[in-house]
């Protein structure tokens, strides 16, 4: 299967194989934390994958829809607070 098609041809397979590049290092639901994770470092753990991957995903998503920035906001927003609660709640249970 491929994808943009109007000025080059990417494969599929060849995206999802390069793009392990870019995400080397991410951690999943953040175990990077460790047993005993300070807690500042923990909520800034939160803060950032709330806003760079999940209000990130809804940008490029929102670009493409050409949703209102207002709606990103609020989206993005809650999102980013919730992680960051994730990143307190992990960093004050450990």
């Amino acid at each position: 299967m491929y994808y943009f098609s109007t000025k080059a041809i990417v494969h599929a397979p060849t995206v999802v194989g390069r793009s392990h590049k870019v995400f080397r290092g991410c951690p999943q639901s953040l175990p990077f934390l460790g047993p005993n994770p300070p807690l500042g470092f923990a909520i800034g753990a939160g803060f950032s994958a709330g806003l760079f991957w999940v209000a990130g995903s809804f940008c490029i998503n929102y670009q493409f829809e050409q949703r209102p920035l207002s709606l990103l906001a609020i989206n993005g927003g809650y999102h980013t607070v919730q992680y960051t609660l994730y990143g307190l709640i992990l960093g004050l249970w450990h």
